[in-house]
């Protein structure tokens, strides 16, 4: 669903198939097959991804994925609690309210 709440489908090439888009206040979840799957990115900071190089010995490059630490944590977001993806360098800030 977009915004609005409307479905969108978007085709995906490499998997030949149809996926839907929901926006779940705010962020996007795509569903591959029933599974709901959310982006990689911290909940709190919006820390993602990033994309980089792997060099070996002979000096020789290939791409690779730079991952932050997310840790499923039950927490606050807008007066409800809920299970999100946090990031460590937020959770150590104490920018998260932890839900008990």
């Amino acid at each position: 669903m977009d915004v609005k709440g409307r479905v969108v489908l978007v085709f995906c090439k490499k998997l030949t198939t149809n996926h839907q888009i929901s926006y779940n206040s705010g962020r996007c979840v795509s569903s591959f097959g029933g599974i709901e799957k959310m982006s990689y990115k911290c909940v709190i900071c919006g820390k993602g991804s990033s994309s980089g190089n792997t060099v070996s010995h002979s000096n020789k490059a290939s791409k690779r994925l730079f991952r932050p630490n997310l840790q499923s944590l039950n927490i606050i977001l807008d007066g409800q609690k809920t299970r999100e993806y946090v990031c460590t360098s937020c959770i150590k800030s104490n920018k998260v309210r932890k839900a008990i």
